[in-house]
């Protein structure tokens, strides 16, 4: 699992297209600490804001509100088992809500689902 879940939607009546890109935070569950995502079209990053981990992904758009994130690299070393894990896991977003500054989504990765709240950081 990557540190951080992605976002998507299957519904026509949310505006997925605003969080495309942009810069979100969102505290990491399992991991006690704020996340900071900063993504284009395709490619992310997720940072823990206390141990500046940060994991680069693909963003791969299934549709407007879906997409999927496949792990680049990582900036701090880790385990071979924990690396191969990570180039093997393939995240699945469904954007479940979006509202005017935050949107809801539900991950879907090998070992399970998560549902998280993200809140759009100002520039």
């Amino acid at each position: 699992m990557f540190i951080i879940i992605g976002f998507s939607c299957s519904s026509d009546k949310f505006d997925c297209k605003s969080i495309k890109t942009g810069a979100f935070k969102y505290n990491a569950k399992g991991w006690e600490q704020q996340c900071i995502i900063e993504r284009n079209d395709s490619v992310q990053f997720e940072k823990l804001i206390n141990s500046g981990m940060t994991v680069k992904t693909k963003v791969t758009w299934l549709d407007d509100c879906s997409y999927e994130l496949k792990f680049i690299s990582i900036n701090v070393p880790v385990p071979d088992s924990i690396l191969t894990r990570l180039r093997n896991t393939k995240t699945s977003v469904k954007i479940i809500k979006v509202g005017r500054d935050y949107y809801i989504t539900k991950g879907v990765y090998d070992n399970g689902t998560i549902i998280d709240t993200f809140m759009r950081i100002q520039n």
